[in-house]
C-alpha cells in the first residue's frame, strides 16, 4: 500500500519564511513581530528538505518554498543542513587521501572547462584525484560532456571508485549517478530562473569526500561562505576563489580572492596575484571564452595534456592545479606548484593518467560492446580534429587507452565506415 506523504515540515517552514518576511517588510512601521511565527527546530527543517527533494511534493510547493526561501538569504546553516540530506540520500562512495577542483559554475563566462584537465595534471604529479561533476547547465561543455567526449565511461558505480584511483590516481564521479534526489528538484529550479542554494551545492557533495580541494565559487558573497561550511569538516584543506573577472576559478590575467581553509580555525583571505604563479599576461589577454561543444573542448585540452600547446589557457589549467599541490602541501609555494604541474605534463605523465583512467572505466565497470563502440566514436572525433583520417592499426595498438577486444571492434568499425 502507497504510505501517505506529509509536507507538514515544508509547509510549516515555509508559513515561518512568509511571515518573517512580512515582518520584516512591516518593520520600518514599527510594527511588532507577529508571535504567530511557527517555531522552527533543526528537525523540522531537516525534514522539510526531505519533503523537498521527494517526488510526492507538488512543483508549486518545491517553487513557491525555494523562491521565498531563497530571499531570506544563503547562509552558512543552510548549506550544511542540504548538504547533509542530499549526503545521506545519496551513494557514497569514500576513498582514502583523495583531492579534488571543482567549481560552481554558473559566472556567465563561458570558459574553457579547466578543472578537469588540472585534475589529470595533478593525477600525473602523483595527487590522488576523485573529480566529481555534471554535465554542462550554462557553458558550452560540462565536465562530463569532456570527460566522456575523451573516451570514458561515464557512469562509474560506487564499488569501482577507489580501485580506480588506486590504479589511476584518477576517477570522475559523475553526480547524477550518486545523487538521484535531485531529479526531483531540476524541472523547478529550471523554471524558476533564479539561483537557489541547491546552484552551489555541488562541489561539497562529492561522494569521494575529498579532505583537500580548490573550490571556485561564481557568486564572491558565497565565497566566503562556502570556506566556512568546508571549515566545519574535520581535516580539510583548501582554496575557496574567486577571481576579480568574475570567475570561479582563479584568474591568469587579475588578482583572485582566495579564501584559504585548514590553516586556523576561520578560514583566513587572502589576494593573489597572477605574479604569484610566475606570470604576467597583460590584463585585457583574453582567456575566459570556450570552444563550441565537447569536441572542440576535448581536442584543445588534450593538445594541452600532450604537451603540444602553450599559451594563456594552459597556464591557467596549470594555476588551478598548482593552488591544489600548495593547499595539499607538497610544495612550499605556487610558483613550485606551477613547475611541479608542468613536469607532469613534459613527462607525459598527465595524459597518461587520462588514457589509464579511458581503459580502466570501460574495462572494471563492464561496458557493453555498444558503450565500447561508443567511447571509441568520441574519442575519434577529438582525434581526427588533429588527423582528418582513420588511424592505422598498428599505430592504435601502440595506444594505451585501448585494450585488444577493443581494437578488434574498432577495425570493424573503421572498416565499415
Amino acid at each position: 500500500p502507497k504510505v501517505f506523504f506529509s509536507m507538514a515540515h515544508l509547509k510549516k517552514w515555509l508559513s515561518s519564511l512568509s511571515l518573517c518576511t512580512s515582518v520584516e517588510a512591516q518593520s520600518a512601521k514599527k510594527h511588532k513581530p507577529d508571535s504567530s511565527a511557527p517555531q522552527l527546530t533543526g528537525a523540522d527543517k531537516r525534514q522539510a528538505i526531505v519533503e523537498l527533494l521527494s517526488p510526492d511534493v507538488s512543483d508549486i510547493q518545491k517553487a513557491s518554498f525555494l523562491a521565498v526561501l531563497t530571499t531570506q538569504g544563503i547562509d552558512a546553516d543552510l548549506i550544511d543542513l542540504c548538504a547533509s540530506v542530499l549526503l545521506e540520500q545519496g551513494t557514497p562512495a569514500p576513498v582514502p587521501d583523495v583531492a579534488d577542483i571543482v567549481g560552481t559554475g554558473g559566472d556567465g563566462k563561458n570558459t574553457w572547462n579547466v578543472s578537469t584537465p588540472a585534475c589529470l595534471i595533478a593525477a600525473g604529479a602523483g595527487v590522488r584525484m576523485a573529480k566529481h561533476g555534471n554535465r554542462s547547465a550554462t557553458s558550452n561543455c560540462g565536465s562530463s560532456d569532456l570527460i566522456e567526449q575523451l573516451g570514458a565511461y561515464l557512469e562509474v558505480p560506487a564499488p569501482q571508485v577507489q580501485p580506480i584511483v588506486d590504479q589511476s590516481h584518477f576517477c570522475y564521479l559523475f553526480a547524477p549517478a550518486f545523487h538521484p534526489s535531485l531529479r526531483h528538484l531540476a524541472k523547478v529550479r529550471r523554471e524558476l530562473g533564479m539561483k537557489t542554494v541547491f546552484n552551489f551545492l555541488g562541489p561539497i557533495l562529492n561522494p569521494a569526500r575529498p579532505t583537500r580541494m580548490v573550490l571556485g565559487v561564481s557568486d564572491i558573497h558565497l565565497a566566503p561562505v562556502l570556506a566556512k561550511v568546508l571549515s566545519r569538516l574535520p581535516g580539510v584543506r583548501a582554496a575557496v576563489v574567486h577571481s576579480e573577472d568574475g570567475t570561479d576559478k582563479i584568474s591568469p590575467v587579475l588578482r583572485t580572492h582566495v579564501w584559504w581553509v585548514g590553516r586556523s580555525t576561520e578560514p583566513e583571505h587572502e589576494l593573489l596575484s597572477p605574479q604569484d604563479f610566475g606570470l604576467s599576461y597583460p590584463p585585457t589577454t583574453p582567456y575566459t571564452e570556450g570552444g563550441s561543444g565537447p569536441v572542440e573542448n576535448a581536442a584543445r585540452l588534450l593538445n594541452i595534456l600532450r604537451g603540444k600547446e602553450d599559451g594563456v589557457l594552459k597556464d591557467f589549467i596549470l594555476m588551478q592545479a598548482a593552488a591544489l599541490a600548495f593547499v595539499d602541501q607538497k610544495v612550499g609555494s605556487l610558483k613550485e606548484g606551477m613547475a611541479m604541474m608542468q613536469a607532469s605534463i613534459t613527462s607525459g605523465k598527465a595524459v597518461a593518467k587520462l588514457n589509464e583512467y579511458v581503459r580502466l572505466s570501460t574495462r572494471l565497470c563492464k561496458a557493453s560492446t555498444t558503450d565500447i563502440l561508443a567511447r571509441i566514436v568520441k574519442r575519434r572525433e577529438v582525434d581526427t580534429l588533429f588527423a582528418q583520417n582513420w588511424v592505422k592499426e598498428a599505430e592504435l595498438r601502440a595506444m594505451p587507452y585501448f585494450a585488444t577486444p577493443t581494437i578488434n571492434l574498432y577495425t570493424q568499425l573503421r572498416n565499415n565506415k
